[in-house]
């Protein structure tokens, strides 16, 4: 044996040595909760720049059969840790990596799961389209070896993927296709992923009862399984739900304890949404001022983790936050950047949020043309998304509009449509509906309102586009 090779004997034996520390502090973190959790993260921190240097080693040798698979071995069997502690940039790096190794070995079996797994990570850094390129080749070759499981995940990540483009029936189709899969698979950890879609799903159509159904479907597997990151994930998702029931003690309670675990595991793009999620339900409570810092750590959080669509939310909540408070200049400036982060993204509902709270900001700074605009586009994008949580918060935003600009019949009309059927920002409207009854005198206000509550909400918003396409909004 020469130098050159009892050299790289030593260094793949070294490379060996830490991914059997990566699997330990896998193995350790998964175990269960508390102490071996902290255990593992612990050692991974502590031999994070040695797991990197090795893998990095290996990936610059992959033309040598042996380190190349060594190499993908590093990816998947420290896929869970890594997926809380790596940037999704780098996470992406590493996959791209394994995979060409993979094709290489002709590792069928490595191919679907990288493919798998690099759609996640594009998702996760809101790259939708090369989303959907690795959901599709993760789908074509598991069917072509016939990798049931493996067929399942790509229809989640294809339905995650719809879902977030707010193509929310195709989506469903996705989630209910793994969701079968997984049920014969009895792949619990899988099934409980796919419930928390398919409860964000119902919960963005109004299906309210669905959707807790999933969500605590959903929390009782990863509270069997133990796993203290699906739980975080899970208990997020339980808010959620109790946030529509508005249980907002409830739901603050859950998102304290996921930003717990969240901050204990460094699992980064869990606290930032935590952290999100804490300041929405303190808006809901009318705490605005204590809503913003837990807005700002939050956004904070994301940038660093490379969660654009956590950015883009966090954004847009605290524009409308600040709006709340009178600070229209900050208001523009996040919600500006949200509405360009979500276009660049291809978000419609992000989209639409960011619109919404733009108009609505206009309103207050008198720029009614501006407001018409935003107003009309959001229109637009709720009518195409066809959800009802979108579609009436464009509603309560055209009342707003119409009594600024002295239509004010047709407002009450409207806000007897809300007041019927939605409980939105009352905040808001409390005193646009106390304009429209002093404007109107109280019979005829009452009238106009029991007009609205026959209307349908297509009906009222088609109404709306109709008089924005028509310039009759003067």
């Amino acid at each position: 044996m020469n130098l050159t090779s009892s050299l790289h004997q030593t260094h793949y034996r070294l490379a060996r040595h830490y991914l059997r520390t990566l699997q330990q502090a896998q193995a350790a973190m998964q175990r269960g909760r508390a102490g071996a959790a902290a255990y593992g993260l612990s050692r991974f921190e502590q031999d994070w720049a040695q797991i990197k240097h090795w893998h990095d080693w290996l990936a610059a040798q992959a033309d040598n059969p042996t380190s190349a698979r060594l190499g993908i071995e590093f990816v998947l069997h420290g896929m869970d840790i890594l997926t809380l502690r790596q940037h999704p940039q780098e996470r992406a790096q590493w996959l791209e990596q394994a995979l060409a190794a993979a094709q290489q070995l002709g590792d069928a079996a490595a191919e679907c799961e990288l493919w798998f797994r690099l759609s996640l990570a594009y998702f996760d850094m809101a790259v939708l389209d090369e989303a959907e390129r690795c959901a599709r080749q993760a789908a074509a070759r598991a069917q072509q070896v016939n990798d049931r499981l493996h067929r399942g995940r790509a229809d989640y990540a294809l339905g995650c993927i719809l879902e977030e483009r707010g193509q929310y029936a195709a989506a469903q189709v996705c989630y209910r296709r793994s969701l079968t899969l997984f049920e014969k698979l009895r792949a619990q950890a899988d099934l409980s992923a796919v419930l928390n879609g398919l409860g964000a799903v119902a919960l963005y159509l109004g299906e309210f009862e669905q959707a807790n159904a999933y969500f605590a479907r959903h929390l009782a597997i990863a509270e069997a399984l133990g796993r203290d990151a699906d739980i975080c994930r899970a208990l997020l998702a339980a808010a959620e739900g109790l946030w529509s029931q508005e249980d907002f003690d409830g739901a603050e309670r859950y998102a304290r304890r996921a930003i717990d675990i969240a901050r204990t595991l460094g699992y980064q793009r869990m606290l930032g949404a935590g952290l999100l999620a804490l300041a929405s339900y303190r808006v809901e409570q009318r705490d605005l001022e204590g809503a913003c810092p837990p807005f700002e750590e939050g956004i904070q959080v994301a940038r660093a983790s490379g969660s654009e669509r956590n950015v883009v939310h966090g954004l847009s909540s605290l524009g409308y936050t600040l709006f709340r408070l009178g600070q229209y200049g900050e208001a523009l400036e996040r919600l500006n950047e949200a509405l360009t982060l979500a276009r660049r993204a291809g978000q419609p509902r992000y989209i639409a949020n960011a619109l919404r709270h733009l108009a609505s900001t206009h309103l207050a700074l008198g720029d009614v043309d501006a407001a018409r605009q935003e107003l009309r586009e959001g229109v637009l994008i709720a009518e195409r998304l066809a959800s009802p949580f979108q579609q009436a918060r464009m509603l309560a935003t055209a009342v707003m509009l119409w009594q600024r600009t002295g239509q004010v019949e047709q407002a009450a009309i409207w806000a007897g449509w809300l007041l019927a059927h939605a409980d939105i920002d009352a905040p808001v409207l409390e005193p646009v509906f106390a304009a429209l009854e002093a404007e109107l005198g109280t019979p005829r206000y009452q009238r106009l309102l029991h007009e609205g509550e026959a209307l349908t909400l297509d009906a009222a918003l088609a109404q709306v586009r109709h008089a924005l396409d028509t310039d009759m909004l003067l």
